[in-house]
């Protein structure tokens, strides 16, 4: 079931930004915990000081054999050839039958080299570690991937469970793992594009939540590795939001993102794998199905409203409500009744009284919440709160309200009395002796 208080948290992390959308919709996906017995990473190490002085006398000398490196780096008879072995083996050196340069340097050890066996010279991979200083090695390590299956997205890197496996969930059996999880380990074995266009993952898994701890370039499963498919906990949500951007006439974009609530925190990262209009729910394919959207939830708004917050027209409470808690006028968010396909909506709107009483009542309420500049004065107040209101409104010739009108409702008030009082204390009672009151 969703839980509509976490696609308002999610959907929060959008609506505060600059580029706030006009419409967010969200529907939460279905999670599964995939683990990943063995993954190949490459990790770049640096070169022992050892190896690299073998790898430097390689280079000067041509070729070199484990002779050449106790004779001029004087590593012993037991580990040179231990070291030449292992470089060979790792791919940094390889056989050649190429005579050495000749070379003035002194032995350190004298050694008897006979050149007329065959040594090892620099590979392009040796020369390239020689060149960076270190050299790529393939580690293996499990991985558990949060994943949804439609559309297929990885949500995160799990830590490792703390409980005992025994106590775990029994992973589904291969008729109950949703197809695009089927072959997961062949995606995740190909090109750091495919691998992309497939589920949004290139080489490092750096930019997932809970994979800044993973260290390499992603090569995808080990062969044969196997790995399993669990339903995730029930402690883990995840939504897919879709930012809806409109611009006039009908042009519209659309950016997808993941949300993560986890103990009230959100992760959000843009999708950039999935064309948006592929998960577009049927109900909003163009700019002009939002007036429908809008007049299905019971709100009039003006043709062909495109261009957000959506000015939409209200009246009594309504119109109170959209105005925003502050003391002055402000497009707010609200949710709107879902048209189906799973998705929660959240619009931007802008309420515009739909008639002259209601703009009077908004006048008044907004009035009620500036006591200080009631204090100082109800005319100077009245004049600038309703500018303000007409400006948000785009009125361009309304005329406010009859001031005592709007005295005595205020007066209704029991709490705006005082600062009344303090108006006519000053209307009354000083501002007609100051002209007695003798220059010093």
């Amino acid at each position: 079931m969703m839980d509509s208080a976490h696609f308002v948290t999610a959907a929060r992390v959008l609506e505060g930004r600059p580029d706030a959308p006009a419409l967010i919709l969200g529907r939460t996906l279905k999670l599964y915990e995939i683990e990943l017995s063995s993954v190949d990473f490459a990790v770049e190490e640096k070169l022992p000081p050892a190896d690299r002085a073998v790898l430097l006398l390689a280079q000067g000398l041509g070729v070199v054999t484990a002779a050449d490196v106790r004779a001029y780096l004087g590593l012993g008879a037991e580990l040179s050839p231990h070291i030449v072995a292992r470089l060979a083996r790792i791919g940094l050196l390889r056989a050649s039958d190429t005579a050495p340069r000749a070379t003035s340097a002194r032995q350190v050890e004298p050694v008897h080299v006979d050149h007329r066996k065959p040594g090892l010279s620099l590979t392009d991979t040796g020369a390239d570690a020689l060149a960076a200083g270190a050299r790529v090695v393939i580690r293996q390590r499990s991985l558990r991937l949060l994943m949804s299956a439609d559309p297929l997205v990885v949500v995160s890197v799990l830590s490792r469970p703390m409980h005992a496996r025994a106590r775990r969930e029994l992973p589904l059996p291969p008729t109950e793992v949703p197809k695009p999880l089927q072959a997961l380990d062949a995606v995740l074995r190909a090109s750091p594009q495919d691998r992309f266009q497939a589920f949004g993952i290139g080489e490092t898994l750096t930019d997932l939540p809970g994979g800044e701890r993973i260290e390499g370039r992603l090569l995808g499963c080990s062969r044969g590795a196997p790995y399993e498919v669990r339903l995730a906990s029930e402690n883990l949500e995840a939504w897919l939001l879709i930012a809806v951007h409109t611009t006039p006439p009908e042009s519209s974009t659309h950016r997808l993102h993941t949300a993560v609530v986890r103990r009230s925190t959100t992760d959000l990262r843009p999708l950039l794998h999935i064309d948006p209009l592929a998960v577009l729910p049927s109900w909003l394919l163009a700019a002009r199905d939002i007036n429908k959207i809008l007049h299905d939830a019971g709100l009039r708004s003006l043709p062909a409203a495109t261009v957000p917050p959506f000015p939409v027209f209200v009246d009594g409470t309504h119109l109170l409500e959209l105005l925003g808690p502050g003391d002055e006028p402000a497009a707010v968010w609200r949710a709107l009744p879902s048209p189906g396909d799973g998705f929660l909506v959240r619009a931007h709107l802008r309420a515009i009284p739909i008639s002259t009483e209601a703009a009077h009542d908004a006048l008044c309420t907004f009035l009620s919440r500036r006591p200080n500049a009631l204090r100082a004065s109800l005319a100077r107040a009245l004049a600038m709160t309703w500018d303000k209101l007409c400006s948000f409104w785009s009125w361009s010739d309304a005329a406010p309200p009859d001031i005592t009108a709007v005295r005595e409702r205020l007066w209704a008030q029991p709490a705006l009395r005082g600062v009344l009082c303090a108006s006519r204390i000053e209307r009354d009672l000083v501002a007609p002796y100051l002209a007695e009151v003798p220059d010093e």
